[in-house]
């Protein structure tokens, strides 16, 4: 990979790079710093097919910036040899061994969507056409993608995953969205503590825009919230940061549990096409009588 980096180094810095450290290693995934001009960077390279969604998270970084989100700026993105980059500013965090106060950091990430919430964009979904023309959908389109890729070929019927009556509700529950009168925001879609850096001046950037989408906000990134134990334990901090009083949330909860049913299913949709279904049983057990319960 160091003869990619040396490419990408050449192309956007006229030069080739001093100390690289690999991060993250994944199959077709890795994350390296890399020292330029005695400076570092964060080169992100992954397999050619990803360009897209690079694009689609300098897009929203963009976005996102220009409302005060602090976020680390995209520089590059492009394609080399097979190989889709991105080129990020890099971020000094603090120590690992530091302690984090996650109530404080699901405040900051409260302030954030609701900043989100100001930001208007074009389209609905995950894929962007370009810097102008924002993401490729519309409302109606996207629900439909989520609901052809949740049941496509009938695979969570074949696998027992769920049963007839199952899908009825949950396909009722996500086309019933397409009713809504809704407004095009952005979305960050996978909002955790994992996904900040903490500098050592007590600064919080979130990274990994990848989930990042046009959508309907704050539903979206609140479903996600409440998906995870470990994230849904920091719902009140959350919502402080956001400004919505309980009450508040309650009165539109109805509606974060339609994006809620979709984290969900199509979590276990992914986790069903890698072929891990197994090894997460109970997960896929619990989250349908979960979305059932909702009946």
């Amino acid at each position: 990979m160091n003869e990619i980096i040396n490419k990408i180094s050449q192309i956007h810095f006229k030069t080739l790079p001093g100390e690289i450290v690999e991060i993250e290693e994944g199959k077709n995934n890795s994350i390296y710093k890399v020292l330029v001009n005695n400076k570092n960077y964060i080169f992100r390279i992954n397999s050619e097919n990803y360009i897209e969604e690079y694009t689609k998270e300098k897009h929203c970084i963009a976005k996102a910036k220009e409302v005060g989100i602090l976020t680390p700026d995209c520089l590059y993105v492009g394609t080399e040899n097979n190989y889709a980059y991105m080129v990020l500013e890099y971020i000094e965090s603090i120590s690992d061994d530091e302690e984090i106060s996650y109530e404080w950091v699901y405040r900051v990430l409260g302030e954030y969507t609701r900043k989100m919430n100001n930001v208007d964009v074009k389209g609905f979904g995950k894929n962007v056409k370009d810097s102008e023309n924002g993401f490729y959908l519309s409302w109606e389109e996207y629900i439909d993608s989520v609901i052809d890729y949740v049941f496509k070929n009938d695979l969570l019927l074949s696998k027992k995953i769920i049963n007839k009556e199952q899908e009825v509700f949950i396909k009722e529950k996500i086309s019933e969205m397409k009713k809504w009168d809704v407004s095009h925001k952005l979305g960050h879609g996978d909002l955790h503590g994992g996904n900040v850096i903490i500098t050592p001046q007590k600064e919080i950037y979130l990274i990994d825009w990848g989930n990042g989408a046009g959508n309907v906000n704050p539903y979206f990134d609140l479903g996600q919230i409440i998906a995870w134990k470990s994230t849904s334990k920091h719902l009140t901090d959350f919502l402080e940061g956001y400004g919505m009083s309980k009450e508040e949330y309650l009165e539109i909860e109805p509606k974060v549990n339609h994006f809620l049913i979709i984290r969900l299913m199509e979590t276990i949709k992914k986790m069903i096409d890698k072929g891990d279904g197994k090894e997460h049983d109970k997960f896929i057990e619990k989250s349908i009588e979960r979305i059932m319960g909702l009946k």
